[in-house]
């Protein structure tokens, strides 16, 4: 198992970290923290179980479609940053 981490600061200031852990070709738990709130608090989990699964390294368009669809479905409000935000940052990671 491998692990990357990499942090961005978004428009606005706010940073946000994320830290991967994965396999030659597998994510398998990916982990965001930072300067952001969501609505409701387990919208969180959502969003991290969304890269589950996902092939390295993942593709952001992918991630973004992916976070869009977990966010409208949960009805969650993101403040801090937003999925492309996040999609650039995990798909950087792995450049």
């Amino acid at each position: 198992m491998q692990y990357i981490t990499a942090e961005l600061k978004v428009k606005g200031g706010k940073l946000v970290r994320v830290r991967v852990a994965f396999d030659e070709s597998i994510v398998f738990q990916v982990q965001i923290t930072g300067d952001f709130f969501i609505h409701p608090e387990e919208g969180l989990d959502a969003i991290e179980n969304v890269f589950i699964g996902m092939r390295v390294p993942p593709s952001p368009s992918e991630i973004e479609r992916l976070v869009n669809e977990v966010v409208t479905r949960g009805n969650m409000k993101i403040m801090g940053f937003s999925p492309n935000d996040l999609a650039a940052l995990v798909a950087g990671a792995f450049a």
